[in-house]
């Protein structure tokens, strides 16, 4: 008959039985036989605490960068380059372009760099990446998934390394190569790519509403860098949190990050810059919270994701153990 240990779903032996403690005979015996007191218990290992992953935060418009436009229509390879940087101190060190002192060398010290020469490898990897034959940026209307998945393709190839994932999903033009299949960006999809040791790009549409009807046009875009998901400020599980790196002039010029709440929408229509086919914005995102917004009123729909996994068979040996970007799930030496 099962007792009431397995009726809690305890195994058998947690059975109780009454303290009655052994008599000073039956002790003796016990020892006389070779039986041993338990081990005192040990003290459990203390928790590593959390904390947030080392990424630049570049501005697009940092006058240094010095490109066509000022930088205006240049959140794409900025935020792009972010995350290359970090790959670049995390194995792939060939992913930032060599000091500008020793031009022809095969750098590995980018972990090293103070922050003045980690700056201007960064600004000189957006010139190249932003340029043809990459993501060929325009200076009016930006970087669009094409370009931004092109790009990544090509420089990682042209750098001698290799990736086992690039992947798009959203609803904007792409590469079918690239492609999931899948129209609306999904939040798990994000964090598995960061548990995974990649890097993940946000491209969302500014979206203004037209009076008296639930039709959202969009009248831009924007691209951000994708640091942590599923968990918000305090390392709790948040499975609608993004974390953000934002490359915008009206995100501030001071690294910061941005703690995103993306609110799934339930009823609506969107409607794509110069088209006349709107189409049903239910299942999609709407990113609020801390995010900054480029026009009051408008609303920052998540039109669609790039996430890029490195092939570790081409990444170079670094030291001590390096944690991916944060994911959804918190473990106890998580970032």
């Amino acid at each position: 008959m099962w007792g009431i240990p397995a009726a809690l779903g305890l195994p058998a032996s947690s059975a109780t039985t009454p303290d009655v403690a052994p008599s000073p005979d039956r002790a003796a015996a016990s020892a006389s036989q070779g039986e041993s007191s338990p081990p005192p218990p040990q003290p459990e290992p203390q928790r590593q605490e959390p904390t947030w992953p080392v990424l630049p935060d570049l501005t697009q418009t940092d006058p240094a960068l010095g490109v066509a436009g000022g930088g205006n229509s240049h959140c794409g390879p900025v935020a792009v380059s972010n995350g290359l940087v970090w790959l670049s101190q995390h194995g792939y060190p060939k992913l930032l372009p060599a000091p500008a002192e020793a031009p022809h060398d095969t750098d590995d010290s980018a972990g090293n760099d103070s922050a003045e020469q980690l700056h201007s490898r960064q600004l000189e990897l957006v010139r190249e990446i932003s340029a043809a034959p990459f993501m060929g940026t325009s200076r009016w209307s930006g970087t669009g998934p094409v370009g931004v998945l092109r790009g990544l393709h090509r420089y990682v190839k042209r750098h001698g390394y290799r990736y086992t994932r690039l992947e798009y999903q959203g609803w904007r033009g792409h590469q079918k190569a690239f492609g999931t299949g899948v129209r609306k960006p999904q939040l798990p999809w994000i964090a598995e790519a960061l548990e995974q040791g990649g890097v993940a790009f946000l491209h969302v549409g500014w979206y203004k509403p037209v009076p008296r009807s639930k039709v959202l046009q969009r009248t831009g875009g924007h691209w951000l860098t994708v640091i942590g998901a599923g968990v918000d400020e305090h390392f709790r599980a948040a499975p609608n949190s993004l974390v953000l790196h934002d490359p915008a002039p009206y995100a501030g010029d001071q690294p910061a990050r941005v703690f995103a709440t993306a609110r799934e929408l339930t009823e609506g229509w969107l409607l794509g810059r110069g088209s006349r086919q709107a189409f049903s914005a239910k299942g999609y995102y709407s990113l609020e919270g801390g995010m900054f917004i480029k026009r009051e009123g408008d609303l920052a729909i998540l039109d669609g994701v790039v996430v890029m996994v490195m092939d570790p068979g081409t990444a170079q040996a670094t030291t001590g153990d390096d944690p991916p970007l944060v994911p959804a799930t918190l473990g106890p030496q998580q970032p």
